[in-house]
């Protein structure tokens, strides 16, 4: 289940990135927000959870995580930013050979 909510999520986070259909993107994220609160739900009741999701009452717990998947995100975003720069950069730079 937090394989298909994780899996789901990217796929639609993608898909958006990539001007998929509305309609798909939104199936694909719907999916992913109905299976994480499933998965949520079916973990919050048995004594030794694989997500313990009480964890995430504790302010310095949460803000951790915050954290780090906001850190994360900065770092995709600026690596892709790099790639696309260094990209055109490359693109321009071999027109302008071409045309010499």
């Amino acid at each position: 289940m937090a394989a298909g909510c994780l899996g789901l999520f990217i796929l639609g986070i993608g898909s958006a990135a990539h001007h998929a259909r509305p309609g798909l993107v939104s199936i694909e994220l719907a999916s992913a927000v109905l299976l994480g609160w499933a998965l949520i739900r079916r973990q919050a009741d048995p004594p030794a959870p694989v997500l313990p999701v009480d964890l995430f009452r504790r302010p310095i717990f949460a803000l951790s995580t915050a954290t780090a998947v906001c850190s994360f995100a900065a770092q995709g975003l600026a690596l892709s930013h790099c790639h696309s720069t260094s990209r055109t950069f490359f693109i321009v730079r071999r027109s302008r050979r071409a045309s010499s």
